[in-house]
């Protein structure tokens, strides 16, 4: 067993939270420095609250339309100030520009249930996602349509995609003071584990090519054949990034005996391929720039099978100024059903600190935290011994009456280990007793028993006892931790 990691001194649970995307007011923000997991965060829901925020941008701002046959209208947003919304809230500014800008009346609501919006008229207008003349920059993605193609013909659009928030959910919090971090935990949240819905148009290639563009590219038996002896790419232009959001992108190369082939997406390029099979890569994206598959001009393969899925991007943002502009770090978390444990590849140290959650086709109405937890770890120098408990305290009861008929009270099993760590120094000793100062019986932390894994390997627990240090001889001492978990 490797070396245990503990952290106990929890500077989010220390901090002074000070913004916060959205909060039901049942389930506000500073549950997440409370002990338990039974109490959370729960961004706003329910009907009538418009749901999560809703934040225009300047590459969220445009929405282009068209009444009839008529020319084109073009509503700029990103001019509201402020320009934070509720659904509720953004569907009325759109309505209310619609009905200013165009000559139909225009009704556009936002359901807190479905998490999408409805833009409708009493005759037929059009919505230029895709052929309009700020497709890059318009409200496609905040509003959960596609801009794969326009929506025309109709008096009524419904969204495609889910929105409970756009961009993302997040919570900051000043710790009081520079403080060095190395360790984040977010406990008993909700963060979805799938994807969004499939980006691409026809990416399977069945009867065509159909939605793709690239010279020497040409359908074949179901795939997208390149022919040597050119270097444009393959591209499909409906299906353009957001900046900062992350994608799974996947594709299938078959039949290449020469030449390399290069994905490119969001302003990232992967590694060039020179071999068959089936390829993923994962991209952060810091463009607009469409999808784009570029051949080496001796490249004589196939394309098939190719998906773009937007993925949930946690965050941990550092800064020194409450604006987050200054010594601004980001470090991507891994995500985790129901809890996450995460060790930073190398520490960072500020001030202020934001826990970001781009997940806004979630199935519940809300994000859901439990408990946050920022730390510096403390490793041991020395392991579990091989001989330890691992086991369940219970906190049933059961009282008699006095014609001795049982009476159970039933409550949750919590588990028990107890640890022996022998052989330690006395400088751990002193670190023990600081740990032991600063947690007590009363506050809950984090122990790793294995930092390579540390979703599997992580408890959250409280000390059941505070064992102390044993003196066996000069700087060398045993110890055991008695610890329980914590709801």
């Amino acid at each position: 067993m490797k070396k245990p990691r503990i952290i106990y001194d929890d500077f989010w649970r220390k901090g002074t939270i000070f913004d916060k995307c959205s909060q039901h007011p049942q389930f506000p923000v500073e549950d997440t420095q409370v002990d338990t997991r039974l109490q959370f965060w729960r961004t706003r829901y329910g009907v009538g609250s418009g749901n999560g925020l809703f934040v225009l941008s300047a590459t969220d701002n445009y929405l282009d339309f068209k009444e009839g046959t008529g020319n084109e209208i073009s509503i700029e947003f990103y001019d509201e100030n402020p320009p934070y919304h509720s659904g509720a809230s953004l569907a009325a500014l759109i309505q209310t520009r619609m009905r200013n800008q165009g000559t139909l009346t225009y009704n556009v609501t936002y359901s807190e249930s479905t998490g999408k919006f409805t833009i409708s008229a009493g005759s037929t207008f059009s919505l230029l996602w895709n052929t309009g003349t700020h497709k890059s920059i318009n409200l496609a993605n905040m509003l959960g349509f596609s801009k794969a193609a326009d929506d025309t013909g109709g008096t009524s659009y419904t969204s495609d995609y889910k929105r409970i928030h756009y961009p993302c959910a997040y919570a900051s919090n000043d710790l009081g003071s520079s403080k060095e971090i190395n360790f984040v935990a977010i406990l008993g949240h909700n963060i979805s584990q799938n994807f969004g819905p499939e980006l691409i148009t026809n990416g399977d290639f069945v009867t065509d090519l159909t939605g793709w563009t690239g010279t020497n590219w040409a359908w074949s038996a179901g795939t997208a054949l390149h022919s040597a002896g050119a270097t444009a790419a393959l591209t499909q232009a409906a299906c353009p990034a957001v900046i900062g959001k992350k994608y799974k992108v996947a594709y299938t190369i078959s039949g290449r005996t020469a030449g390399t082939l290069t994905l490119s997406f969001g302003g990232i390029s992967g590694s060039a391929k020179n071999d068959n099979g089936t390829y993923i890569e994962y991209i952060i994206a810091t463009s607009t720039d469409a999808i784009a598959f570029t051949p080496s001009t001796d490249f004589n393969g196939a394309l098939d099978n190719i998906s773009v899925k937007e993925m949930v991007l946690i965050t941990f943002i550092t800064a020194s100024d409450y604006e987050f502009t200054t010594d601004l770090t980001e470090t991507e978390i891994t995500n985790n059903l129901y809890n996450i444990f995460f060790f930073l590849t190398s520490s960072v140290t500020n001030r202020y600190v934001k826990i970001r959650i781009a997940d806004p086709t979630n199935t519940q109405a809300f994000i859901q935290v439990g408990h946050i937890t920022l730390g510096y770890y403390w490793e041991l120098e020395k392991g579990v011994g091989k001989s330890y408990d691992d086991g369940k305290e219970s906190f049933s009861s059961v009282d008699f009456s006095d014609s001795m008929v049982s009476y159970a009270q039933e409550k949750p099993t919590l588990g028990k280990k107890t640890l022996p760590i022998k052989g330690i120094s006395t400088s751990t000793k002193e670190t023990i007793l600081l740990f032991y100062e600063e947690v007590d019986i009363i506050k809950a932390f984090v122990i790793c028993l294995d930092y390579e894994t540390p979703n599997t390997d992580s408890y959250w627990v409280q000390n059941v006892e505070l064992v102390s240090p044993q003196y066996q001889n000069y700087d060398n001492w045993d110890w055991a931790l008695v610890i329980r978990e914590v709801l």
